[in-house]
């Protein structure tokens, strides 16, 4: 796909704005794949964690699939996790590789989706998964236009197989019930499963 690279850096600037409006402190900006980077900004309200954030990922609309559906029209996401800050490296890869995954798999990827990874996000983690969530934010904050683009925040959430599972065969509703009810620590990459 060509790209118009001042189209792509207008968005990227304005979404920088918007982050830097809901998170706050911009700490640093890692790799870059594909115009995509990540970015991290201090956490406020959790100072033992800070968040990442996607950018770029959304100048690309995502296809979907006939017989599929999706709140969007025309799906353009960008992705942000909470993470502990030792965890910083393995979370900046495992969201630089998803923010691939979409255009791949010529499908996408929304809220209330899950995802096998396939292995441990880290040595030692029973996380080799992910469900893409609402973030805890306000529902301006999610979900922002830009450029008449409609661009939607998922957060991704590490989760196991067995939480997988769970998602699978109750639903995303009953899962996130679950999280809630387990107050389950979405920073911690060591976590035990919920289920």
């Amino acid at each position: 796909m060509d790209y118009d690279f001042e189209e792509v850096e207008n968005m990227t600037n304005q979404l920088k704005e918007h982050y830097s409006k809901i998170f706050g402190s911009f700490k640093k900006d890692f790799n870059q794949l594909n115009n995509v980077s990540v970015s991290c900004w201090e956490d406020h309200e959790y100072p033992d964690q800070v968040v990442l954030s996607t950018l770029g990922m959304s100048s690309k609309e995502q296809n979907i699939p006939t017989g599929q559906k999706c709140i969007s029209k025309h799906p353009r996401t960008e992705l942000i996790s909470y993470v502990n800050p030792k965890w910083i490296k393995a979370m900046v890869t495992l969201l630089s590789n998803l923010t691939e995954y979409p255009f791949k798999t010529n499908s996408f990827i929304f809220w209330w989706h899950n995802l096998p990874i396939g292995v441990p996000i880290i040595p030692s983690s029973k996380l080799d998964a992910v469900f893409f969530s609402i973030p805890p934010l306000k529902a301006d904050e999610v979900t922002l236009c830009i450029d008449q683009q409609r661009i939607d925040l998922l957060w991704v959430i590490p989760i196991t197989e067995k939480e997988l599972l769970f998602c699978k065969k109750n639903g995303s509703d009953a899962f996130e019930d679950l999280m809630k009810e387990k107050e389950m620590d979405f920073s911690n990459l060591l976590r035990s499963s919920i289920c």
